[in-house]
């Protein structure tokens, strides 16, 4: 990552031409990397459920839509996760989450059915952020 973005400044010092597309990584570390390197105490299923946001944000191309500072925006996700149910009875997806984490064992199956919620889970976030208008209306462009 080092490597990437001291090449990148270096192209852009000596007015060289640059696809964005080259180091995409490097441009979504500006967005992605305060929410990796920060300074709340998240329990493991917390952390695994910010690790999969940045991977779907990146995936998706979103994560440069957020307005919210990156701690508000992790205290968001964990709020919406915590709160997200299908049913009153049924456990959260962090309760499931850290469920399968103590379990150390568990069936495959289990582990597929809580990856599935947990991407419905981000999906239903986005569209609460575009709701809550925490969201600009359309995502940074790579060009710098």
């Amino acid at each position: 990552m080092n490597d990437a973005q001291t090449q990148h400044f270096l192209k852009k010092q000596l007015k060289i031409f640059e696809d964005p597309w080259e180091n995409y990584l490097v441009h979504d570390a500006k967005y992605f990397m305060p929410l990796l390197c920060h300074s709340q105490m998240l329990n493991i299923e917390e952390q695994v459920l910010l690790a999969s946001f940045i991977r779907h944000s990146i995936k998706e191309e979103s994560i440069s839509e957020y307005k919210l500072k990156p701690s508000a925006l992790v205290d968001e996700l964990i709020t919406f996760a915590t709160n997200f149910k299908d049913d009153e009875e049924e456990p959260s997806l962090l309760e499931k989450l850290a469920a399968i984490l103590k379990s150390r064992t568990a069936p495959k199956d289990s582990v597929i059915a809580l990856e599935e919620e947990m991407e419905r889970v981000l999906k239903m976030f986005y569209l609460q952020m575009r709701v809550k208008g925490h969201l600009k209306p359309y995502k940074d462009d790579y060009f710098v």
